[in-house]
């Protein structure tokens, strides 16, 4: 069932979100570079959080060692969870992906590591760090930037739910703010859609199915 459906929203111009399927993952991702276009508006500071939050794991592998303090801070960056609550990816039935643990948190370390080496001093778009190898497709890179600005996506969705009336309730989340000085995302109990559901503007996504 449609999320408007679900909540009986009679859509307007307004409403710039995607209207996800609630019970299965539609084959949709989040794409930095629509984030980076986003220049004016709700979403136009997104791609500078983004970037930023790379930038800190970018800084620390610079001067870490593998297997020491400071390159375990900069894995502690780049893991991530799929966030179901989107409704956005491959899987086939619900919309509990796999997300990205320990291996691909190594994954993109080494992608950056390789653009250190490459004399890369500082990155500002995606496509520089290389973060696309082997096993990291851009549902997974959908992923990692949707966590990184999961507080802005729940923020996006209190405003069309209190426009629309939609019932809210408390519910616990993963990343719902990020600690800045452990450098991991906290998990808090947050109000939005009774459903869980976090919703993504439509001017955001790619389809690549």
């Amino acid at each position: 069932m449609l999320a408007s459906v679900h909540f009986g929203i009679k859509r307007t111009a307004a409403d710039d979100w995607f209207d996800p399927i609630l019970n299965a993952d539609t084959e949709l991702f989040v794409d930095p570079f629509l984030i980076f276009k986003e220049k004016r508006g709700f979403w136009k500071d997104a791609h500078k959080r983004l970037i930023k939050h790379f930038n800190q794991a970018f800084l620390l592998l610079a001067k870490a060692s593998p297997n020491t303090l400071l390159y375990n801070k900069a894995l502690a960056l780049l893991l991530f969870k799929e966030p179901k609550e989107l409704c956005l990816g491959y899987t086939s039935k619900g919309t509990s992906g796999l997300g990205g643990g320990a291996t691909y948190a190594e994954a993109i370390a080494k992608a950056i590591r390789e653009a250190i080496d490459r004399g890369l001093e500082h990155p500002r778009h995606f496509e520089e760090l290389g973060v696309l190898n082997e096993g990291i497709g851009p549902d997974r890179i959908s992923d990692l930037a949707c966590t990184v600005l999961k507080s802005t996506l729940i923020e996006y969705t209190r405003n069309i739910a209190q426009r629309h009336a939609i019932p809210m309730a408390k519910h616990k989340i993963f990343a719902g703010s990020f600690d800045k000085k452990r450098r991991i995302g906290k998990r808090l109990k947050l109000k939005f859609p009774q459903t869980h559901l976090q919703l993504v503007p439509c001017c955001l996504c790619l389809n690549v199915s």
